[in-house]
């Protein structure tokens, strides 16, 4: 059923990237976590075949319908634009998902339920309150019958405004999964000071205090490594303030650029960041890409079988000032999971546990936990990773690239192109990740982190974005070399609002070893803003 799926996915892609179009933004079916049933391979390759143009309905369809199948197979793991479908999809408990049944809009409990659970998210510096799921991502029974109704936003509004000591506007979207619409109450983020509790609610039958006056409530890992939204303790309290200073900082940031225009940026960039990283710190790093790729390729070797002719995208950090390392036991790698940005649907570093996955389950190896992800093993010839993290401060994570494994469906010869745009997102999402976990293994308030990323298998592929069909490159332009490595060093406090400019830094000696191609400093920033800033 599994190579079935697969072939009608590939034939789906190849139809529409003929028609030109994209099932970038298509919402899959609400029965994508079902199991499928029997049909008729032929019919639906006939019907793949025969969709044109002409028929918006029909179209629509083909694109919903890749976008299921894709999703299916781990392809395709985000709706693009929709993260929020993937919330009621895969529902986990993070520190900006809190999950809860369904709720009554008049209870005193209930009510106190969701003081607490907005004002936690508001100082995690925003998040989505999921109504309908239980902690352990089950669905809860009996919904109410209108939900619109039930949970109007007016209702939930007046909630945060007589309980929260500074309002916040929030928003409610609606979702469906497996044939039930779940309420998300999206809080915004931008906290710049900690929002308390400003009245009390106490159990009407026991008179125990559900929610307290002056209380501040934040979202934070319990004793049994659950994420929950509890009153602040003394270990949260570096978290929220760093939050809280980010989105002052970035307000300090937008105020330079507006009056600061026409400043030498390298010598403000130079004042900020320092005068970076020492000679050994710098060849440390480039040791441990060496080092790990090498053990990436005796993984996939394996038996004597030849390493995959593909090319590479590479990350390598060192994480400054570890004493005192963690060790690397489950509860790590939950808290890492926590802290993790999902914002592709694949992130680096991703963490899977099924009993069925084999050695996409991470495992310790030389005192780091590492995961090695071939999608050939399965037939689908999208996706081959290897990651591994040292608790003494040593983060690594390697990806064939995407040009070679996917690119291909759409008519992309395999080692012919850099596609730029994937890219900048998926340097953008390494850098919003490394800076988390660098917070979770330090103690410190602030750690430098010393890193280098590294593109091999370059040598004549051509800068374009298979990707994205409305992006053009102004000429064509050739890389003669074979690899390149752009060495940075960064804050573990680096704001997400900072994060596209650090990544224009680093993309940019790949993109001018391609012929001395200069992408526009405000194109680059544009594609990763929209992961930095998204929820």
């Amino acid at each position: 059923m599994r190579q079935a799926t697969w072939l009608l996915f590939d034939s789906a892609k190849r139809r529409l990237a003929e028609l030109g179009v994209s099932n970038r933004n298509a919402k899959p079916f609400d029965t994508t976590t079902e199991p499928v049933g029997t049909f008729n391979e032929a019919s639906w390759r006939k019907w793949i075949e025969n969709v044109s143009v002409d028929d918006a309905d029909q179209l629509n369809a083909l694109c919903r319908f890749s976008a299921t199948c894709g999703r299916r197979l781990g392809e395709i793991a985000t709706h693009g634009n929709d993260p929020l479908q993937d919330i009621v999809d895969s529902p986990q408990e993070k520190y900006d998902v809190e999950l809860k049944p369904w709720l009554s809009i008049t209870e005193k409990p209930h009510i106190a339920k969701f003081a607490k659970a907005l004002i936690a998210l508001r100082n995690n510096n925003g998040g989505h309150l999921v109504l309908g799921i239980e902690d352990d991502g089950s669905k809860s029974e009996n919904p109410p019958a209108d939900l619109q109704k039930t949970y109007h936003i007016d209702l939930i509004q007046q909630i945060v405004s007589k309980y929260a000591s500074d309002p916040f506007p929030i928003e409610i979207e609606m979702r469906a999964s497996a044939g039930q619409n779940h309420p998300i109450i999206v809080v915004p983020s931008g906290v710049e000071s900690p929002v308390f509790a400003r009245s009390t609610i106490t159990h009407p039958e026991t008179g125990k205090k559900l929610i307290e006056d002056d209380a501040i409530y934040v979202r934070s890992i319990t004793a049994n490594h659950r994420v929950s939204s509890s009153k602040l303790r003394r270990s949260d309290g570096n978290r929220l303030m760093r939050i809280c200073f980010e989105n002052r900082e970035a307000d300090i940031g937008g105020f330079i650029r507006r009056h600061l225009t026409g400043l030498n940026m390298d010598v403000l960039q130079a004042m900020v960041r320092g005068t970076g990283s020492s000679v050994d710190q710098k060849q440390a790093v480039l040791d441990y890409l060496d080092n790990s790729f090498e053990r990436f390729t005796k993984l996939q070797t394996g038996a004597g079988d030849a390493a995959l002719d593909v090319g590479y995208m590479e990350y390598g950090g060192i994480i400054n000032g570890i004493e005192n390392p963690k060790p690397a036991n489950s509860e790590l790698l939950y808290e890492l999971r926590s802290v993790q940005r999902d914002a592709s649907g694949w992130p680096p570093w991703t963490f899977i546990h099924n009993r069925n996955a084999g050695n996409y389950n991470p495992r310790v190896v030389g005192g780091s936990w590492e995961a090695f992800m071939d999608g050939q093993n399965d037939g689908n010839m999208a996706m081959l990773d290897f990651w591994k993290i040292d608790p003494a401060g040593k983060l690594y994570y390697s990806r064939a690239l995407e040009d070679d494994l996917r690119a291909q469906v759409l008519g992309v010869t395999p080692k012919s192109a850099l596609d730029f745009h994937l890219v900048v997102l998926r340097v953008t999402e390494i850098v919003l990740n490394t800076t988390r976990f660098a917070r979770a293994l330090s103690s410190e308030t602030e750690v430098q982190i010393s890193s280098a990323f590294r593109w091999r298998g370059l040598h004549n592929r051509v800068l374009t974005s298979w990707s994205q069909s409305g992006s053009r490159l102004r000429r064509v332009a050739k890389s003669y070399e074979d690899s390149v490595t752009s060495e940075v060093e960064y804050s573990s406090n680096l704001a997400d609002s900072a994060v596209p400019n650090l990544v224009y830094d680093i993309v940019r000696p790949l993109f001018l070893s391609f012929e001395g191609y200069d992408l526009p400093q405000e194109s680059i920033e544009g594609i990763a803003s929209t992961l930095a800033n998204s929820p």
